[in-house]
């Protein structure tokens, strides 16, 4: 699996949403990042939050692709075609999130069909920790675990 650097902002935003989240019902969005040659690795830089449209629950996050591809295709043209889709995230009413058996069957499935990188990311963001899973095939590893202290 190739390394994750999150970007400082994303990690702002990830920490935001765990102090002003109710949890009470899952929210989510895409993960958007770059390659970086020089760490041999992925990049997080960008992440979207949930659109109108998009279907929350309490133990459920469906995205919708309105607003969040357009969001990804700005960012595409922003970046001269350097940025591009990673992954999802959404919320666990956890402290420390536990992916389901939907969550990683999910995975999977998606990770099948993205034709970006070999792997892709998602993350789940829980009350004090958010843990970032990478899928290469059938396989779930997980890749970054971070806590809303800012500690890794």
């Amino acid at each position: 699996m190739r390394k994750l650097i999150i970007e400082r902002d994303v990690e702002e935003k990830i920490l935001n949403i765990q102090t002003t989240h109710s949890f009470k019902k899952e929210i989510g969005g895409i993960l958007v990042g770059t390659y970086d040659a020089e760490i041999r690795g992925m990049r997080l830089t960008d992440i979207s939050y949930p659109f109108k449209g998009d279907k929350q629950s309490r133990f459920h996050f469906y995205r919708k692709s309105d607003g969040h591809q357009e969001l990804m295709d700005q960012l595409w043209e922003k970046s001269n075609h350097t940025k591009a889709y990673l992954g999802e995230w959404h919320t666990h009413d956890q402290k420390v999130p536990i992916p389901s058996k939907t969550d990683c069957d999910t995975w999977k499935r998606i990770t099948k069909n993205n034709n970006n990188f070999d792997e892709s990311y998602f993350m789940i963001i829980g009350r004090t920790e958010f843990i970032i899973w990478a899928t290469s095939g059938s396989d779930i590893v997980e890749v970054y675990r971070g806590n809303s202290n800012g500690k890794k």
